[in-house]
């Protein structure tokens, strides 16, 4: 349950009439106009709307402010919190198109422009300014079927890693990335793809996609070999990646709590060099991850407290990061004074591959996996306005263990527009 569907309701249900201009194919709630600070200021939107046109702003800072313990101070800079640290800072403008004013009912265009910032790239990825997303979305069979073809990240699309399902108040929490080491586009590196996704009824759906993976390091080997807007349709060295997922999902009624299943795997024909020979193989992933409400409030279903779990792995011999598991647990409006705040703890655990700290790091100094617990509360100060702090502590924040447990307090701020 997202904490824009909480102010669709209460903020104005006048200014819902603009969600249907959303983009769409996202497989957690869009936010809602009614959570934006411009709303429909000066009958900007009612004017576009009437165009068949939808915009949408997102903004969200995230802070490291500093690690604690002040353990890894005066080390080469490798962990986040070393120093107060810009960590994936994002704007992103969004921008739609009914099809169906030109008689293309059920069809959408959309558009994402994406600027990002950080302050440690080597881990966190480079500053760029690239299109996320240019697509073709089309609704079939009353919505039971959808399909999206274009150039899109799909980190809104498969698994779901946002805590709560949100990007307002699920930023803060440990970060699930084998789907990404294993090639799934995301944030601002949108690749060109297709996908469809079947509705079977009472909640149960398959999602099949494929991709032209990212390539072998991620963002930033992204960044170097297809640089600019980021419209090469295939680097050198990248290949396709399908994902295939199967869930069931149910939104919180005053009927039914809360239940959101979803297990899928990924499949990648990209040339993953190996720890011990070095050779190109193919990469995969599995992944299997529930959220239910355990509680609910009558006059407003979607508050209430939430457990979640997630299980991921990839093979050790390509992938640094093999296994991961999470335990989560939050309350969206914890207190009937403030009923859209958002609370969470989330503890993960997550390996080091045996090949990868073999050929990273000298046996004695290679660490075997990082945990950490986080928690953190999300303020809805105003419509459109999220301030999100919060306190971490992380073990082994680097395969070298030369690099000591850190305690970080964070800062996330997070508009819609």
């Amino acid at each position: 349950m997202a904490a824009s569907a909480q102010d669709s309701a209460s903020s104005g249900a006048d200014l819902t009439r603009f969600d249907v201009l959303n983009e769409r194919g996202w497989n957690i709630p869009h936010p809602s106009v009614a959570d934006t600070l411009l709303d429909d200021v000066g009958g900007m939107r009612s004017t576009l709307a009437d165009a068949g046109i939808g915009v949408f702003g997102l903004s969200a800072p995230n802070l490291y402010v500093t690690d604690l313990s002040r353990s890894n101070t005066g080390k080469p800079r490798a962990v986040n919190g070393q120093v107060a640290t810009w960590s994936e800072a994002f704007e992103t403008a969004s921008l739609t198109f009914d099809l169906g004013k030109i008689g293309l009912e059920g069809g959408q265009l959309i558009f994402d422009g994406t600027a990002t910032l950080n302050g440690l790239q080597q881990v966190n990825g480079p500053d760029v300014v690239r299109v996320r997303s240019l697509a073709y979305d089309q609704l079939l069979a009353d919505g039971a079927i959808e399909i999206q073809l274009g150039h899109y990240a799909n980190d809104t699309h498969f698994v779901g890693t946002f805590v709560g399902g949100s990007f307002a108040t699920g930023v803060l929490g440990p970060q699930a990335i084998i789907p990404d080491e294993v090639g799934r586009s995301f944030g601002a590196f949108g690749t060109p793809a297709a996908e469809v996704r079947v509705a079977f009824g009472d909640g149960f759906y398959d999602k099949l996609g494929v991709q032209r993976s990212l390539p072998q390091g991620g963002a930033n080997v992204e960044a170097r070999i297809n640089p600019g807007a980021g419209f090469t349709f295939a680097p050198p060295g990248t290949g396709a990646l399908t994902i295939n997922e199967f869930g069931y999902q149910k939104q919180p009624s005053a009927s039914q709590d809360s239940v959101w299943l979803r297990v899928g795997g990924m499949y990648n024909t990209t040339p993953y060099r190996t720890f011990t020979t070095g050779r190109g193989v193919d990469n995969w992933a599995l992944y299997a991850l529930l959220d239910h409400q355990l509680t609910s409030n009558p006059k407003a279903p979607y508050r209430g407290l939430y457990v979640g779990g997630s299980a991921m792995y990839a093979p050790p011999e390509q992938n640094l990061f093999s296994q991961y598991y999470e335990l989560r647990a939050y309350q969206f409006g914890p207190f009937d004074a403030r009923p859209s705040d958002f609370a969470s703890i989330v503890a993960s655990y997550e390996t080091y591959s045996r090949e990868g700290r073999n050929r990273l790091a000298p046996p004695h100094l290679g660490a075997f996996a990082t945990s950490s617990v986080i928690g953190s509360y999300a303020f809805h100060v105003r419509p459109g306005l999220y301030v999100q702090p919060g306190f971490g502590l992380t073990t082994n924040p680097d395969i070298s263990r030369a690099y000591a447990n850190v305690f970080n307090a964070y800062l996330s701020l997070t508009a819609f527009y």
